[in-house]
């Protein structure tokens, strides 16, 4: 029978506790392969609060500090003043054709939704391609505990400037540099995934279908090695599955792409 005696634990479990439940947990199963090890890790991640590289005041600290220094400055401007984009009887579209445009719709004969069959009209966003991009998270141990590597991202839409956001958030334009700037952060890691295989999460995700016109991104979870050395920049920082579940808690702080992803743990 699984042994439950760490259940009560009141401090963090540290890597021999950790080890010792994952074995546990794979007895338990009768599956020794790979993947149960990181199944069995998983289950594990889910239910203790497991020894970070940093305390959840820590994280919130440098939380704090990205703010401070977050130099994005946003205005509002009519949309005519709007440089390198095209109005059109049908659409607003970049004249590169490869961003996203916004289209109108008119939705009607729905038995499902409030308006019944009288419908309504409204503009929505569609991604070029239909494939927004790419939604990626790094799993790597740290002194024997698993850790995600997250980032502290500015958008222009953020309700507090800066969200907690997966290691790698792009769309395809990004990912293309179509913008004419740099190639995000850690897109080599998501670049060849036919031959990866350290890949524990990777599908195809449904955007927001009140916004976005049958717009979906490619959520992806790899698990590199413990001794692989990945140098993290400043607005980047390595946390626990616990941890970001504790933030969710706080408002404002984790972008829905990071909550979507961990659901999948």
């Amino acid at each position: 029978m699984l042994n439950t005696s760490l259940i009560q634990l009141k401090n963090t479990m540290n890597k021999d506790e950790f080890d010792l439940k994952v074995r546990e947990i794979r007895d338990f199963i009768g599956d020794n392969q790979n993947n149960s090890l990181i199944n069995g890790e998983l289950i594990i991640e889910r239910v203790f609060k497991l020894k970070s590289t940093k305390s959840l005041s820590e994280i919130l600290n440098w939380y704090q500090e990205i703010k401070k220094t977050n130099n994005l400055e946003i205005s509002e401007v009519d949309l005519i003043d709007c440089k390198n984009w095209k109005f059109q009887e049908k659409e607003i579209s970049h004249v590169s054709e490869k961003f996203f445009k916004i289209i109108g719709i008119k939705v009607q004969n729905s038995d499902s939704r409030e308006v019944g069959k009288i419908g309504w009209y409204q503009p929505i966003i569609q991604a070029v391609g239909f494939d927004g991009g790419v939604l990626g998270l790094i799993r790597k141990k740290i002194n024997g505990i698993p850790h995600y590597l997250i980032n502290a991202k500015a958008e222009p839409g953020n309700y507090n400037g800066v969200q907690l956001s997966p290691t790698l958030q792009a769309t395809k334009s990004n990912l293309n540099a179509v913008h004419g700037g740099d190639k995000p952060n850690f897109y080599e890691f998501f670049d060849d995934l036919e031959s990866n295989k350290e890949i524990i999460f990777d599908q195809w995700l449904p955007e927001d279908g009140g916004r976005f016109y049958l717009k979906r991104n490619r959520g992806i979870i790899i698990n590199k090695n413990e001794k692989a050395t990945i140098k993290v920049p400043k607005n980047f920082t390595w946390i626990t599955l616990g941890q970001i579940v504790e933030l969710i808690k706080t408002e404002n702080i984790v972008n829905p792409h990071l909550r979507s992803l961990i659901s999948i743990l």
